[in-house]
């Protein structure tokens, strides 16, 4: 049918070529003739402005001449200076008239002589003027004998008679000139009525073809809406194709990745853990095949869609590239996430798809690079009140990209050469699957590349602020205190030095343990030592440092506290203590565990040294240890494949829970009705009754019998668009893809699992209320400074923080009343959080609660007295401080 088309399309029509032709030609003739008429129509215009500018001036000047004659002749019959100073200025007026005028007409040379000869005219006049004021000046009769005198009408005389030649010269030209433009003007209105001819004739002449045209174009569509349906019918087809794909594909390979992850936590010899990881990996690597392939399905079907969800950006981008440190680790990799300090962390946008661009872009870079570093930043490119634009970069020193190569590197089933294709195993969907899923979310794409030098893949997205309530600051609280970073790697020591000196720190870095040490040494002999050390090691080194054995050898590094930055396997606690070390950080550095680390360490007193004990070994346990949520909990679990049934069963028990099996929705109806679980995992599609209708069923059964809901996790091996919102709407709480991992069950089920025990938790009492709340809380004051419990400075270096908290209390408590006062909402809540996470991380609990509840009160007028117990409490919390810092000081001086 389309052929048919073209064909048609391309039939001769040189007749009809022709005629356009001509009408072409003959428009254009027009444009030509339409242009000069135009041309000097303006140059007609400009001529007249310009004479009527020259006539106005002239005549300007001619009144300026007789104001001047005037203002003489009233001075010589007054006697009035007045009348002399005005003459005066009126003659500088015409002096600049005149001036102008001469501009006017420099490119006309009989009227440049006039205005010359005015000029010289005018002198002769101010000087004819001077003599009259001066005459005058020495008496009224000899100013009478110049004032009328031949003289003075001679001058009049020229002057007007220049004025008169000036105006008769440009009178003549502004006709000349308004002649041409009327003659333009009638030769445009002659043109626009031909051309209006000719279009219309154009236009009948098109009428006579479409109507000649329609019929077989009505033909010709007629084939188009045959073929569009047969499309739709191929697309509908295809897409069936593609569901039922995703649920036999997924189904086995559920039951593959779930064995061999049951299999891997038992007691294997060396021979069959690498059997397993080996199918574990190949099923692994399917699968990111299979999810390539129906991603890419679903964008060229037009079925992709984009959730807009709540997420926290430097938890994404750290768990996205922690997914891959394990490939890293095994080819010696430092992977490294840098998120900058002006990248606002609480965002909305489709996380899952950022992960997932984020993932393919990490994984690709630990794929080609051998050795070196892959490096992640994130920076602002742009902000506005509601939006951010950010710009992710993933660095690597890998092969490299040719550049005659980058251009196709995002197409897909597209690879660098055929020698890469056999080295690097994929399908080439991966940046092409990237490069549509950033164009969907309105963002940009690109790479930059060296042979030989590595490449950096580059996207940006604009993501939507959310406002959120930020955390207790601990910037003010650590700012000033000294860190040292150790680390062969110059991108990680940036990387924890920039992380550390967000947290107000101020960092010092090194690259190996003899500067660490001159650091260390020089920093205590003068007097300002490093509080924190963070030092990196790794894995088969951690036994024996000699760095550690030093510093804990030295004296004047007992206050020093260490961190260990190193890659997985970590040593336990005790390990950890034998080595003199606090806390231990594991590579890529995150930034919450980093911080979680900087609060255990500043808060516990150091450990010692000793020498090392081997501990026994003790078995691999055959299961992990049941969890808190898992203990006496029962899960019904509906699935009709009996291999499915059996992982899935392994994988509960292995978590701790009880597991009732069903095999179809009628069995599950019937024992979700005898006995309530706790959990139901329900396969969607079902023999005798599917599992969206058993779902509907029990929900009936719920509302009916007025029982609690029991959470329902959806499972299905149908990954197309729609699904989650399907089972959602059957009632469902959550959804599972298949396959799934053990530690994805366990996260689901221990969410469920809390949120449902929250749930049936009797409401806490109002913050508001904190009659029962202890003023303060010495655990939470040394956990939210970083300070140690005793000693001489930790205690005057407490009293410094209580004062400065007590003084900027007392302050924001006065703004607090101000903003009050003036009906300042959004003041009043911004002093109340701010004031709020002071009073938190110090510990004093009554002022935080009585604060917190000024901040989320819905009633405003309530304000005043609320703000009066504040101060209350405040008072007495000042109170409670001065004790504490007075018991402190006596043990400390006892």
């Amino acid at each position: 049918m389309s052929a048919n088309l073209r064909k048609q399309e391309r039939q001769p029509r040189h007749w009809l070529a022709a005629g356009f032709v001509a009408v072409g030609l003959i428009l254009a003739g027009l444009a030509a003739a339409s242009s000069i008429a135009v041309y000097q129509l303006q140059r007609a215009e400009a001529e007249v402005s310009r004479s009527l500018e020259i006539l106005r001036l002239a005549s300007s000047a001619e009144e300026t001449t007789l104001r001047i004659r005037l203002h003489v002749r009233g001075y010589v019959i007054t006697g009035q200076e007045t009348y002399a100073g005005e003459a005066r200025r009126q003659s500088a007026q015409l002096e600049d008239a005149l001036s102008q005028l001469r501009e006017r007409v420099a490119h006309r040379p009989s009227q440049l002589e006039r205005a010359k000869r005015l000029e010289r005219v005018l002198q002769e006049g101010k000087a004819y003027l001077e003599r009259v004021i001066a005459a005058g000046q020495r008496g009224r009769e000899a100013a009478l004998e110049l004032v009328p005198s031949p003289e003075g009408d001679s001058l009049a005389e020229r002057m007007g008679s220049l004025f008169e030649a000036f105006g008769q010269e440009e009178r003549k030209r502004l006709g000349e000139f308004l002649a041409i433009a009327r003659k333009s003007v009638e030769v445009l209105e002659w043109l626009v009525i031909a051309s209006a001819a000719i279009i219309i004739a154009v236009l009948v002449m098109l009428y006579w073809f479409i109507a000649r045209e329609l019929s077989e174009r009505r033909r010709l569509m007629a084939q188009l809406e045959s073929a569009r349906d047969a499309a739709l019918t191929l697309a509908r087809k295809k897409s069936d194709f593609l569901a039922n794909m995703s649920h036999e594909i997924r189904t086995p390979m559920n039951g593959i990745i779930g064995t061999t992850d049951l299999l891997l936590r038992t007691r294997l010899s060396q021979d069959q853990k690498e059997l397993t990881e080996t199918i574990r990996y190949s099923a692994d690597a399917l699968l990111v095949v299979v999810n390539d392939i129906l991603d890419f399905s679903k964008i060229e079907a037009g079925k992709m869609s984009l959730e807009s969800s709540d997420f926290e950006l430097r938890a994404l981008v750290e768990q996205a590239v922690e997914t891959l440190a394990a490939s890293a680790r095994k080819k010696s990799l430092e992977l490294v996430t840098l998120v900058y300090r002006d990248v606002p962390d609480h965002l909305r946008g489709d996380a899952g798809r950022l992960r997932q661009v984020l993932l393919n872009l990490v994984g690709n870079a630990v794929k080609f690079t051998d050795k070196g570093e892959v490096v992640v930043r994130v920076t602002k490119q742009a902000e506005t009140e509601a939006s951010v634009t950010l710009r992710f970069a993933v660095t690597d020193t890998g092969i490299g990209i040719p550049k005659e190569a980058q251009a196709d590197v995002f197409e897909a089933f597209s690879q660098v050469d055929a020698s890469q294709s056999r080295r690097f195993s994929g399908t080439g969907l991966g940046l092409a699957i990237s490069r549509r899923l950033i164009n969907i979310m309105g963002g940009d794409i690109g790479v930059e590349s060296e042979v030989g030098k590595g490449s950096t893949f580059w996207f940006t997205v604009t993501l939507q602020k959310v406002a959120a309530d930020q955390p207790p600051s601990t910037y003010e609280l650590w700012f000033g205190l000294r860190a040292l970073v150790m680390d062969d790697n110059a991108t990680n020591r940036l990387v924890v030095a920039q992380q550390l000196t967000d947290f107000g720190l101020f960092c010092d870095v090194v690259a190996d343990a003899q500067e660490a040490m001159t650091a260390l040494r020089e920093a205590a002999a003068s007097g300002h030592p490093f509080r924190v050390a963070l030092l990196a090691a790794h894995p088969p080194a951690l036994d024996e440092l000699p760095l550690l054995q030093q510093i804990r050898a030295e004296e004047t590094l007992d206050n020093l506290a260490c961190i260990l930055l190193t890659a997985p396997p970590v040593p336990t606690k005790a390990e950890l203590a034998q080595m003199g070390v606090v806390a231990c950080v594991t590579k890529p550095v995150r930034m919450s565990a980093l911080k979680d680390a900087l609060r255990l360490a500043l808060s516990s007193p150091q450990p010692k040294a000793t020498e090392r004990i081997t501990p026994s070994e003790t078995p691999l346990p055959l299961r992990p240890a049941a969890s808190a949520a898992a203990r006496q909990k029962l899960v019904l679990l509906v699935e009709d494949n009996v291999v499915n049934q059996k992982v899935a069963q392994r994988m509960l028990e292995s978590l701790g829970y009880g597991v009732v099996v069903a095999g179809n929705g009628r069995e599950a109806l019937a024992l979700a009705q005898a006995k309530p679980p706790d959990v139901i995992l329900m396969d969607c599609q079902l023999p005798e009754m599917d599992g969206y209708t058993a779902t509907a069923r029990i929900r009936e059964q719920e509302r009916s019998a007025d029982h609690r809901r029991v959470p329902i996790v959806a499972l299905t091996a149908n990954a197309l668009p729609g699904e989650r919102e399907r089972c959602l709407a059957a009632g469902m709480d959550d959804y599972l893809a298949k396959p799934f991992k053990l530690d994805d069950l366990d996260q689901l089920l221990r969410r469920l699992l809390n949120k449902q025990q929250t749930a049936s938790c009797p409401r806490p009492p109002d913050e508001g209320d904190n009659s029962e709340s202890p003023l303060l809380d010495p655990s939470a004051f040394h956990i939210g400074t970083g300070l140690a419990a005793s000693g001489k400075a930790a205690e005057e270096l407490a009293r410094q923080i209580v004062a400065t908290f007590l003084k900027d209390g007392l302050t924001q408590l006065e703004q607090m009343r101000v903003a009050i006062e003036r009906q300042d909402e959004k003041a009043v809540r911004m002093l109340a959080h701010r004031l709020y996470g002071s009073a938190a991380q110090l510990g004093a609990r009554q002022l935080a609660c009585a604060l917190r509840h000024i901040e989320k009160s819905p009633d405003t007028s309530d304000w005043p007295r609320q703000i009066e117990l504040v101060a209350e409490v405040f008072a007495a919390t000042r109170a409670a401080f001065d004790e504490a810092l007075r018991q402190s000081l006596y043990k400390a001086a006892s």
